[in-house]
């Protein structure tokens, strides 16, 4: 009997479980997702592989290097020209170095501002914080080559050509070089572009505190950095001072006190001595 209980048992799971899957793939949500897979293979997936395809075989170009090349055939000639031949250095290593060192100083910096902002528009009273996280999130929506169009729009220097940017009709100087083209407007505007993304992770991530974590921090003496908090006052409130040691062991007496006060109560309950 309780082997035909056990079977019947399994029976019911496996067919639960296969209804499960039916209705799974018969929802609009599994339809629509295995279309926009499908959109994203052809329009992704097969351009990327036509293009890694073209570096793996001769193409009728090179055939001036040499005659003996047949279109079509496979070759690692390309790669090895580009990681290891004498183009290497100022086609690949070079450019991939300066990506990597703007990159990593424009994220460190993005992080820096957004952590910072974020702490003072959800932490702190500030005058405004309501609508100052607002107007920080916008140059999140400007595309980023717009940003980079308006700096050498501001900062355009003559010896490039062209007209002259709003910095030297201004003062009737040239910027410097370094201020108009390189790595410091790259890093500035990437930072200006990505800086609200870092202020809406962080910030989110402060609005989840529970501030009774704070209150227990202060009660062993750990007390968070001293700035005004929401309901404590505007921005000229006072700052909360840190406990004193006496009033820290007398906290930590009464705690323990508490405690002991509990566990002979929960002992008397079940009838210990």
């Amino acid at each position: 009997m309780l082997t035909l209980a056990n079977e019947r048992l399994n029976k019911n799971s496996i067919e639960r479980w296969l209804n499960q899957i039916r209705q799974r793939l018969r929802s609009p949500q599994f339809i629509v997702s295995i279309l926009l897979l499908i959109v994203l293979a052809y329009l992704v997936l097969v351009p990327l592989y036509s293009l890694v395809e073209r570096t793996l075989i001769w193409d009728e170009s090179d055939t001036r290097m040499s005659r003996e090349i047949e279109p079509g055939e496979m070759t690692l000639f390309h790669w090895k020209n580009v990681l290891a031949g004498r183009v290497a250095k100022p086609f690949f290593y070079k450019p991939l170095l300066n990506t990597l060192f703007t990159g990593s100083v424009a994220a460190g910096f993005a992080l820096l501002i957004g952590g910072i902002l974020s702490w003072f528009v959800t932490r702190t009273d500030l005058p405004g914080r309501g609508w100052l996280k607002t107007l920080l999130t916008l140059p999140y929506i400007i595309p980023s080559f717009a940003i980079a169009l308006a700096w050498e729009t501001l900062f355009r220097n003559p010896n490039i050509g062209g007209q002259p940017g709003f910095f030297q009709i201004v003062f009737n100087i040239p910027p410097p070089q370094w201020l108009s083209y390189g790595p410091v407007p790259m890093i500035i505007t990437m930072v200006i572009h990505f800086f609200p993304f870092a202020l809406l992770l962080v910030s989110g991530a402060l609005e989840t505190i529970d501030t009774q974590l704070e209150e227990g921090a202060e009660a062993v003496a750990h007390p968070p950095a001293d700035l005004p908090r929401a309901g404590e006052g505007g921005a000229g409130s006072e700052r909360r001072p840190r406990p004193e040691p006496q009033r820290d062991l007398e906290g930590r007496g009464f705690l323990a006190s508490r405690r002991e006060d509990r566990g002979a109560r929960s002992a008397a309950h079940l009838g210990h001595p």
